[in-house]
Formats: C-alpha cells, structure tokens, sequence
C-alpha cells in the first residue's frame, strides 16, 4: 500500500469512529465533501464499513486491529482485555473505539445515513449494556463479581442472573449493586438517577467497603426511581423519589434513532427493515428515489408510515400483517 492509500484508509477508518459516535451538521458536510472528492475516498470508507459490520468474525482480526489501532490514535483510548482461570475481564469502552466488541446494531455508515445510538453492547455474561453518546464505561469481570463503571452520561443495564458473582455498578459516588435485573443509572450536574425496569437494585455510598458494606441509601424495585445527592464535606447523601409519570421521559434516550441526510427512500426502508418485524415493500422506483431527511425512531415504523402518507403524499397500503407497501397516491 503506498503512502497515500494508507492515508486515506487512517481517514476513513476515523471517519467509520467519528459517524458512530454522532456528528454535528457541520462535521456531516465535511464528510459527504470529503467522500465526494475521490473515488478512493467512496471504497475506502466502504471497506471499513464491512469490516465494523462483521468484526466478530476471525477471518476480518488483521483488518480489525488496523482500525482499531487508527481509532485509538485519534481518540487517545486504550483498552485491555485479559482472559484466565481467573475469568477476569477488563474493558474500556468508548464510542467507536472498541471494535471487536462492537454489537450487531451497529449500523452501515454512510454519507447520508447516521445511527444516532442508545449504542449497546453485549457483556461476557451474556447481560447487555446500552449508553448514549459521550458515556465511557470501564467494565472488569472477575470470577466473584462483575464491576461497571462510567464518570458521566447514561446507561441501561440488563443483567444476567447470576447469584455468585453480584453486579456492581458505580456512577455519581454511587454503587447500585443487582444480582439479576434491569436498571438504569444516570448521572447528573446536581443528581444522580437510579430507575429500575425490572428486579430489585440496593444503592450504596460508592465508598462503601465491599467486605463490610454500609447500609443501603435505597432499595429500588422495578417501577421506581431515585434521585441521590450527595454533598461535598462528606455530609448525608439526600434520596428523593421520581414521580412515576417522569420516568419515561427521563428514559426517553434509550429509544433507537437515526438521523438521514437526503437519503433515497429506499435506503432509508432497507434501514428501518433490519431493526423491525414490521417490514417496508415500495412499489415504485420513483418512489424509492424521494429523499428523506430528519432524525427518526427505529422501533416505531408506523409512525414513518404515517409520516410519508400524510407528509409525501405517498400510498401506504397494509395487504397483511406486518407488512406495509408503499407507492405512488393515485
């Protein structure tokens, strides 16, 4: 590879990190320039879309490790992992910087189509993490206990039963410890947030010594949630309770976005097919050639549909279920 081939290939695979995580308008023009000025440009980006896609796949490691390499220059991260008898595990993770981990939601990159997150990740337990843009998480596994933690943002956690091996996560000088269940932690300016989706999670002073571990703030079961201050000085921590009808609004990140910028219609449905049961058909090409610009949900496809109908004066037509055609209104 010459040098300028390998230049381009270290933008790209920037690039491939940098969409992952999110861009500004700004920085999404500069991509769609910087990909319309050479056709090296195109294919190089393409090729590192391919291998993000499938990076869990042994025969893509060679190509894996140069972009993982290329990422972690820019982004100045490193991560670890360690595997023994021990069964420990340590993780950084970062947006865009822990390929092989990456996971299957990862979303094609492209010039006009970019995934906006909850990004999630699969834990080697088998329990799943979700987290939005700007977290940073430090995950360390070991055979009697499973630690996460993040300094700032949000994070969704649905854990594996496992009694043995307790799951602590600390955040906002906090430590919400769960065996089996589904929480969420965010950390505030002036609060830290504990919301429980199902199960039972206790909260701790994350200075609590695990050996012999101060009484709880809270218990939290499935439905409620929490807002914990804790003051500077080593005074009391305050725990106030979050009225019920805030919750969804407070767990509003967690719903899957993508934004598209004058995406053809038809890649915009070959998008939303991949993330739902409820699959698009359009029935004209012309139709498949409108484009469609804006920030839109994943999980809701009649809301898209509702959208085209009323706002393209497109068909929308439901021959059976989970099926929607679309086409010209005639």
């Amino acid at each position: 590879m010459n040098p300028s081939d390998e230049h381009i290939d270290s933008l790209a695979a920037e690039w491939v990190g940098r969409r992952d995580a999110g861009l500004t308008e700004a920085e999404f023009a500069e991509l769609a320039a910087w990909r319309a000025a050479d056709p090296r440009h195109s294919a190089a980006l393409l090729r590192f879309e391919r291998i993000w896609s499938v990076a869990d796949r042994p025969r893509q490691l060679g190509a894996i490790d140069r972009v993982r390499a290329q990422l972690a220059r820019r982004a100045t991260r490193r991560r670890r992992f360690i595997a023994g008898a021990g069964l420990a595990a340590t993780l950084v993770l970062g947006l865009g910087s822990w390929i092989g981990l990456r996971s299957p939601d990862a979303e094609t990159i492209t010039a006009r189509t970019a995934f906006l997150g909850p990004y999630r990740l699969n834990l080697p337990d088998g329990s799943v993490a979700e987290y939005s843009a700007g977290t940073r998480i430090v995950v360390d596994f070991s055979a009697t206990a499973r630690r996460l933690s993040f300094t700032g943002g949000k994070a969704h956690f649905d854990v594996t039963h496992d009694p043995a091996r307790p799951f602590i996560v600390t955040a906002g000088g906090l430590a919400v410890r769960a065996v089996g269940t589904a929480f969420a932690v965010q950390v505030g300016s002036g609060s830290t947030d504990v919301l429980v989706t199902a199960g039972r999670v206790s909260v701790n002073p994350a200075e609590a010594s695990p050996a012999a571990p101060a009484t709880p703030l809270a218990f939290v079961d499935a439905g409620q949630a929490i807002a914990v201050v804790i003051p500077s000085g080593g005074d009391t921590a305050t725990v106030q309770s979050i009225p019920v009808n805030e919750t969804p609004a407070r767990l509003a990140w967690r719903q899957r976005r993508v934004e598209f910028s004058a995406t053809p219609l038809g890649e915009v449905i070959a998008v939303v097919n991949r993330h739902n049961e409820v699959q698009f058909t359009i029935s004209d090409t012309e139709v498949a050639r409108i484009p469609l610009s804006g920030i839109f949900r994943l999980d809701d496809p009649e809301e898209l549909a509702r959208l085209l109908e009323s706002g393209f004066a497109l068909e929308v037509a439901r021959p059976a279920p989970g099926r929607i055609v679309l086409g010209p209104r005639r």
